[in-house]
């Protein structure tokens, strides 16, 4: 008796599990009235789309396209936890109940990953954005570079520049306005980021020695992409010539600096921890040099 009890059991929860998803097609008459809300939503007529949804979602509480649409209604209502809770159980029904769709609708993940991003989930929005373009694919390139767009911008915000470009270049070269814009300002942001960082160069040549020394090398840094203000003329140490490159506080960067200038057939460079500071002359803290004094390093 009690194994006909628990077989029983097992047999009604195995089919209550089994009805939570949806048939493997949406009726014609529920299509036609989730189309109908789609057209009142379109029109700006949020009210009646609610009136038309509602009869729909009490008939199916867990049909994919129903949760989806009342998502996008709370979206359109900036409510947008509920747009959350309604999109993310229609993403987890599609999921769970995958063998059973025949056309799922994998946009759901970017609009999930959209209303999780306006309210700050930023990691959760990433995940459900990369679950969209891999879902996605080439199936519905719209849907494909809305997700690009969306993804790219945020690592955009976040200041993840370069994740952020190759989502948003797709995005654009499939016709994404946003994406085009947002991938102006991230190279804006980009050039402004990387003047701000840009290793300080500073050029200065003894009283002693040539100026053209001094003028070639400028040129050069410059042509290297190097921040160098002007030539500066000081009496370093009396009777030698010499040229000093005070450089930021980068060791590897200074070897490669010395190495590019070396390179550039101006004589040979090494580098120098620094020493002491030069009079008038703003320098970082910590720094390492980089010398050039006719061969004698």
């Amino acid at each position: 008796m009690y194994l006909r009890t628990l077989l029983l059991l097992l047999t009604i929860i195995g089919a209550a599990d089994a009805m939570c998803c949806p048939s493997t097609a949406t009726s014609s008459a529920t299509n036609k009235a989730l189309d109908a809300v789609k057209n009142a939503r379109y029109s700006s007529d949020i009210a009646t789309a609610e009136k038309l949804l509602e009869p729909v979602l009490k008939a199916d509480p867990d049909n994919v396209r129903a949760l989806y649409t009342q998502g996008l209604i709370h979206i359109d209502k900036k409510e947008f936890a509920d747009a959350e809770a309604s999109v993310s159980k229609a993403a987890q029904i599609q999921q769970e109940c995958a063998a059973t769709i025949t056309s799922p609708d994998y946009s759901v993940y970017n609009t999930l990953g959209w209303v999780q991003m306006i309210q700050g989930k930023n990691k959760e929005a990433e995940d459900n954005y990369l679950k969209a373009i891999k879902q996605i694919g080439a199936s519905n390139p719209q849907s494909l570079m809305r997700a690009n767009s969306n993804l790219g911008y945020l690592y955009f915000a976040e200041g993840r520049f370069a994740d952020a470009r190759p989502y948003l270049s797709e995005a654009s070269a499939a016709g994404s306005k946003g994406a085009e814009t947002t991938l102006k300002q991230l190279t804006d942001a980009q050039a402004q980021y990387d003047k701000a960082i840009a290793p300080r160069v500073f050029v200065q040549v003894s009283d002693h020695a040539p100026k053209e020394t001094g003028q070639a090398a400028i040129q050069t840094l410059k042509a290297l992409h190097y921040n160098v203000p002007d030539l500066q003329i000081v009496n370093l140490v009396p009777n030698t010539d010499e040229v000093r490159y005070f450089h930021d506080d980068d060791k590897a960067r200074a070897e490669a600096l010395a190495l590019q200038l070396t390179t550039a057939n101006l004589g040979k460079f090494n580098v120098k921890d620094f020493v002491g500071k030069t009079p008038g002359v703003t320098v970082p803290e910590k720094q390492f040099e980089v010398w050039f004094a006719n061969g004698k390093n």
